[in-house]
């Protein structure tokens, strides 16, 4: 399929390029004219995820509202968040590992949610990301993403500790 043509050669290549969409904005130079609204929007939902990603780190108001005054079983609650997220984010190294994308895809899929949670939305955005990509088949360059994820948490669980003491 060229670039502009108005009309796909067949409907099986209108969804493999709809399809091919779900791999971000580099995949853009293959959209025709009749599609590129769709493309638009894909690219306005990445930007949207990094935004998330660049964003502070951590939610502050979100971490305050599920905290609840810092209440002795929330600080128990967090202190299994702090010891299970590594204990996920190793199986997302394992499933690298192992080529095995809907490991990984299911593993940053379960540290996306409870991260979120605490208002750890950095950290969300790229495991968002890493679950997206890893969906869509594709493990390229998730090793990177990975190391960085780890970093943000730690760097997270740190900033936490200084700013309420936890």
């Amino acid at each position: 399929m060229e670039i502009g043509s108005e009309e796909p050669a067949s409907a099986s290549d209108a969804g493999r390029r709809r399809k091919s969409l779900a791999y971000g904005p580099a995949d853009l130079f293959a959209v025709s004219l009749s599609d590129l609204p769709f493309a638009i929007a894909k690219v306005d939902r990445c930007r949207q995820i990094d935004w998330m990603t660049d964003a502070a780190a951590i939610n502050w108001e979100q971490l305050d509202m599920i905290a609840d005054g810092y209440t002795p079983d929330f600080v128990e609650i967090y202190r299994e968040f702090e010891v299970d997220l590594p204990r996920i984010l190793g199986e997302v190294e394992q499933g690298l590992v192992a080529g095995d994308a809907v490991r990984v895809a299911r593993a940053a899929h379960q540290a996306k949610g409870s991260a979120a949670n605490f208002g750890f939305f950095g950290f969300s955005g790229i495991m968002s990301r890493m679950e997206t990509q890893a969906k869509s088949g594709s493990l390229v360059g998730l090793d990177g993403d990975l190391q960085s994820a780890k970093q943000l948490f730690t760097t997270s669980l740190a900033q936490v500790k200084v700013e309420r003491g936890i």
